[in-house]
C-alpha cells in the first residue's frame, strides 16, 4: 500500500495474459515519479515487458507495426479511440529486451514518447547503446506535435494520430535518421557549421561496437551536409580513440550481481574461448553463416575475431583486443585471463571436436528459443480465430524441427563437420 499510495493501480500482464505485476500512475495531486512498477521478480522484469501486449498482439500481427508509448494511459487512449496495435515501456526508456518482444509479433516498431528524443545527446546516446545497431535500424519515430502526448493527440484529434502513424511507417523513419534530420535542418552554410552538427551526430555512434549504423550515418551526414566522406570517417575514429581512453564513469553494481562474471552462458563462453586461443579454428567457420550466440557482446567478440584471422591469418592477440570497444575488449580480457588461470593451452585437434560441439549445441538452443516464441504465437492465433495464421505458424514448427533434427544428428559426428569444413 505503501508503495502504490495516491496512485491509480494498473495489472501488467504478459503476452498470455497472466498477471505478473502492478504499475501506478500517479494522481493530479500527488507527489512522485510519473509511473511506478512492482518491483523485479522472477516473473516481472520490466526491461522485457510491454504493457497492453496481450491485447495489442492480435492488431500488431494484423497491421505488420508495434507502436510504443511510455505510460499506461497512452495505451488506453488508443484502444477505446481503435488504436489497437498500441503498447507501453512502462514509463521507462525503451529497451533492446521490449524491441524484440515487439518483434515477435511485426518486423517495425514505431516509438511515440511525450519526451522530445532528440532534445539531449546524452539521451540519445543512451537509447542508441542500449538498443545496439540491429534494434535501432528496427524502430521508427511517430512525430507527435509539441506540446503533447501521444494521450492528448488521440482525444483531441485522431485523424492527426492516424497521419503521424502512417507517415512513420511508410517514409521508414529509423531512430537514427531522426536524429540526424533534427540536427542537419537548419544549419548554416559554412563547413564549421556543418562539421559540428556532423560531430554531433557521430558522438551519438562513437562508442557503438563497429556496425553498418556506422557506415550508414557517416554516408548520411555526408549527402546532407556535403562533407568529404572520408573526412567524417576520420573524425568518427578521433572520437572512438577518445572515448576508449577516456575515464570510465562509476558501475552501480546491484548486490546479487558479480560485475566479475561475463554475462555469457558457458557454452558460449567456452566456444569464444576456444576460437580465441585457436585462430586457425576461427578461420574454418563459415563467415556466412551466423554465430549462434545470444549475447550482443559475444556476437561482436566473435564478428570482429573472425575478420581479423580472414584479413592477418593469426592476428596478435593483444594489438586485436586493444582495437576493440571497451565491452567487448573487457569479455576478450576476461576470457583470456580465465583460460590463462586454468593452464588452456591451444590443441587443434581436440579444440576443433569441442568447439563444433559447442557451436551446434547453441544453435540448437536458439532452435528451441524460436519453437517456444512459435508455440505462444499459436495459442494466440488460435484464440483469435486467425487459422490461416495457424497453419503457417505450424508450418515454420515443422521446419525448424527438422533443423533441430539435423544439427542433434550433427551432434553424434562433430569431426565429420569439422573436416566437411577444410575441405
Amino acid at each position: 500500500y505503501d508503495r502504490f499510495r495516491g496512485r491509480i493501480i494498473i495489472p501488467i500482464r504478459d503476452a498470455s495474459g497472466r498477471a505478473i505485476g502492478l504499475g501506478g500512475r500517479i494522481l493530479p495531486d500527488a507527489d512522485g515519479p510519473k509511473y511506478l512498477n512492482s518491483p523485479a521478480t522472477p516473473l516481472f522484469d520490466k526491461s522485457r515487458t510491454l504493457y497492453g501486449i496481450d491485447l495489442a498482439k492480435s492488431a500488431i500481427r494484423r497491421e505488420k507495426l508495434a507502436v510504443i508509448v511510455e505510460g499506461y494511459t497512452d495505451v488506453m487512449a488508443a484502444h477505446q479511440a481503435g488504436f489497437t496495435n498500441v503498447v507501453a515501456s512502462l514509463g521507462t526508456a525503451l529497451t533492446q529486451g521490449q524491441v524484440e518482444l515487439a518483434t515477435r509479433y511485426a518486423d517495425a516498431v514505431a516509438i511515440a514518447y511525450d519526451v522530445d528524443l532528440a532534445g539531449e545527446a546524452a539521451t540519445q546516446r543512451n537509447l542508441l547503446e542500449e538498443l545496439g545497431p540491429e534494434m535501432v535500424n528496427k524502430v521508427r519515430v511517430i512525430r507527435v506535435p509539441a506540446g503533447k502526448d501521444p494521450d492528448e493527440l488521440i482525444r483531441s484529434d485522431p485523424d492527426a494520430w492516424r497521419r503521424a502513424v502512417e507517415e512513420a511507417q511508410q517514409k521508414q523513419r529509423v531512430l537514427m535518421d531522426y536524429f540526424i534530420d533534427r540536427e542537419t535542418t537548419g544549419v548554416g552554410d559554412s563547413v564549421g557549421e556543418r562539421m559540428r552538427a556532423a560531430q554531433s551526430v557521430l558522438s551519438r555512434v562513437a562508442g557503438m561496437p563497429a556496425s553498418l549504423l556506422q557506415g550508414t550515418t557517416v554516408l548520411a551526414l555526408s549527402t546532407r551536409l556535403n562533407l568529404n566522406e572520408q573526412d567524417l570517417r576520420d573524425e568518427l575514429g578521433r572520437m572512438q580513440v577518445r572515448s576508449s581512453s577516456s575515464p570510465r564513469a562509476p558501475i552501480e553494481v546491484m548486490p546479487e550481481a558479480d560485475p566479475a562474471q561475463p554475462t555469457l552462458t558457458p557454452l558460449e563462453q567456452q566456444a569464444i574461448t576456444l576460437m580465441l586461443l585457436n585462430p586457425t579454428l576461427a578461420a574454418e567457420l563459415d563467415p556466412a553463416e551466423r554465430l549462434p550466440f545470444r549475447d550482443e557482446s559475444a556476437k561482436a567478440l566473435g564478428n570482429a575475431w573472425q575478420e581479423a584471422v580472414s584479413a592477418e591469418g593469426a592476428p596478435d592477440l593483444e594489438r586485436f583486443v586493444a582495437g576493440l570497444d571497451l565491452a567487448t575488449a573487457d569479455l576478450a580480457r576476461s576470457l583470456l585471463v580465465s583460460a590463462r588461470a586454468n593452464g588452456s593451452r591451444p590443441d587443434a585437434a581436440s579444440d576443433r571436436e569441442v568447439l563444433q560441439v559447442c557451436l551446434v549445441r547453441l544453435r540448437i538452443a536458439r532452435v528451441n528459443e524460436q519453437l517456444g516464441d512459435l508455440e505462444t504465437l499459436i495459442r494466440a492465433a488460435a484464440d483469435d480465430g486467425a487459422t490461416d495464421d495457424v497453419r503457417q505458424l505450424e508450418r515454420t514448427v515443422h521446419q525448424l524441427h527438422q533443423v533441430r533434427g539435423q544439427l542433434e544428428e550433427a551432434m553424434s559426428r562433430p569431426a565429420l563437420m569439422a573436416g566437411e569444413r577444410r575441405s
